[in-house]
């Protein structure tokens, strides 16, 4: 299976990057593999007098991480191979919030592997941010810190995602994550108090959810994949309703749930093509829905795999 998948998203990325290609005469003249990141811009903001931002990124090119800031700064620094590929920067404000928008004036055309970017973006601690970004080839890295995310959408054409937190993150409530290629990763095991809504999905990729620690809201995770396994892991103490949907036609899906919590599940499997594991957890099972009692807060989940294997655990 894990053969079959590798070789799937390699012809599909293949692909993905050929159609991506349109070559002018004068883009011809371009050196095909010269990725030397020798243009530059860079950008600095004081946040002293904001409590809130909205950061709006949306480059063509770029790999972009997103870190903490040592002082009251939001700094933006991009290194490309060609000027075209470098951002602009637009502030606005809107009540007691900053509007912060890096973004490429015009669209280029994609011409695989002749067009390269990386950008650091470093935010203040202590600020609530509302992050947007939008990439058509380029991975996006967020290590969260002390930064008071409350909304994170990010979209890649062709690129990995992922999130990281060191510290519990008590301000975020939404995720959104989503990539035509590539895989996405949300690591939020220091817990999310008040996080309500995770929707994870790739056309061709990989999906990892990890959440650990203490949840107090009704919270819906979703998670959805063309091609490429899915592995779902919640620990810790759900004090409200959870309920989860996993999605993949081609691909293995594993789900970890708590102890202790009620589970019910409905699982949707195509016969010869893919199969149901479950270990360790006593199911009762009526009219093709399993489920266990348990004296904490219900997980409900939906649970469909065309070709590929189901787990379902409890967490370790």
């Amino acid at each position: 299976m894990k053969r079959t998948l590798t070789i799937l998203t390699l012809v599909i990325l293949s692909l993905s990057m050929s159609a991506c290609t349109y070559l002018t005469k004068e883009e011809n003249k371009i050196p095909f593999f010269d990725n030397t990141l020798d243009k530059k811009v860079s950008f600095a903001k004081d946040l002293s007098d904001y409590d809130k931002i909205e950061l709006n990124i949306d480059l063509t090119v770029s790999e972009v991480n997103l870190d903490v800031s040592s002082d009251h700064q939001l700094k933006f620094d991009q290194a490309a191979n060609r000027e075209e590929l470098l951002a602009t920067a637009d502030y606005k404000e809107k009540g007691d919030t900053l509007i912060i928008t890096f973004k490429n004036e015009k669209k280029l055309n994609i011409i695989a592997g002749t067009q390269t970017s990386k950008t650091e973006i470093l935010i203040p601690e202590g600020i609530e941010v509302i992050l947007d970004t939008n990439t058509d080839v380029g991975a996006v890295k967020i290590n969260t810190k002390d930064i008071l995310y409350t909304e994170i959408t990010c979209n890649a054409n062709v690129g990995d995602i992922d999130i990281y937190a060191t510290k519990s993150q008590d301000q975020l409530s939404y995720i959104n994550l989503s990539t035509d290629v590539g895989d996405l990763n949300v690591n939020l095991d220091k817990g999310a108090e008040k996080l309500e809504t995770v929707e994870l999905k790739s056309n061709t990729g990989g999906i990892k959810s990890s959440l650990k620690g203490t949840y107090s809201q009704p919270l819906a995770l979703s998670a959805r994949t063309d091609v490429g396994d899915i592995n779902l892991k919640t620990s810790g103490d759900f004090e409200a309703q959870v309920e989860i949907n996993a999605k993949s036609s081609v691909g293995d899906v594993t789900i970890s749930v708590p102890e202790n919590h009620e589970v019910k599940l409905k699982p949707t499997l195509t016969e010869f093509t893919s199969s149901l594991n479950i270990k360790d957890i006593p199911f009762n099972k009526s009219k093709g829905v399993y489920a266990i009692e348990g004296n904490k807060s219900n997980f409900e989940i939906d649970l469909t795999v065309t070709v590929g294997d189901a787990t379902i655990l409890y967490a370790k």
